[in-house]
């Protein structure tokens, strides 16, 4: 959690995004445990949260005209799964006019399976950001961002 603290620390803006579905027993409805922010992530009271349902954080939410108006022209994407949520905002994001970071070391993947055949969470990982990569989004290391942070100050 380097990263937040350092973005904070440098007062640049900060926007929460939590994936939220309406599906009664889905661990991610509103009203169930795996919809909270791990205390280590939680946003801080001025920080704004975004309401993500299945579609992309930038769908159906204000995330576009919070990051214009803040003058954000690089958003950095992290969290789970960099398959799936990080790949779609990053992909959005792309296709709005912005210029995304995916940070490798702050993005995380699960085993999937297709066909019998099961590809494991660091090959899913890393393919995802293969795929990403250069196409749509900037793929760093957070050491690299907090180094470009201290430079600012």
């Amino acid at each position: 959690m380097e990263l937040l603290e350092g973005y904070r620390v440098a007062g640049l803006p900060v926007v929460h995004v939590r994936h939220e579905t309406v599906e009664a027993g889905s661990p991610f409805h509103p009203n169930r445990p795996g919809v909270a922010f791990k205390p280590a992530a939680a946003p801080a009271d001025d920080e704004p949260v975004v309401t993500e349902r299945g579609g992309g954080a930038f769908l159906g939410s204000d995330l576009e005209s919070r990051l214009q108006a803040a003058g954000v022209e690089r958003p950095v994407l992290v969290g789970f799964t960099t398959d799936r949520r990080v790949s779609t905002a990053a992909r959005i994001a792309s296709a709005l006019g912005f210029d995304p970071y995916v940070v490798d070391d702050a993005t995380v993947a699960f085993d999937r399976e297709l066909d019998g055949t099961r590809y494991v969470a660091e090959q899913t990982h890393r393919v995802a950001l293969a795929q990403l990569s250069g196409a749509a989004a900037t793929v760093v290391e957070a050491a690299t961002l907090l180094a470009a942070l201290e430079r600012r100050t």
